[in-house]
């Protein structure tokens, strides 16, 4: 199904991790269906490649999601045992 309507304002985001300097007040954030849209996951392979040095971590992560098509709530279950486990 084709959709005209271009870049429009389907989603709210909330940071959840705060903001204590305000750096990120009005910034932009672009959310991806990995789900059901076919453009997603090229688009996750990217960022991950482009992050690979300055954000290993994160690279990872993201590659782990892909390569195991892990629905949100594991996804959300990993986070909150990274949260709590000591550094």
């Amino acid at each position: 199904m084709s959709d005209a309507r271009g870049v429009y304002e389907k989603f709210r985001v909330e940071r959840t991790d705060g903001d204590p300097t305000g750096k990120h007040k009005d910034c932009c954030y672009f959310v991806l269906d990995v789900e059901h849209d076919e453009g997603a996951i090229p688009a996750l392979k990217a960022y991950a490649k482009a992050h690979a040095k300055t954000r290993p971590q994160l690279a990872k992560d993201i590659r782990w999601i892909l390569r195991t098509k892990t629905p949100n709530w594991a996804m959300k279950e990993k986070l909150t045992r990274a949260k709590e486990s000591p550094r």
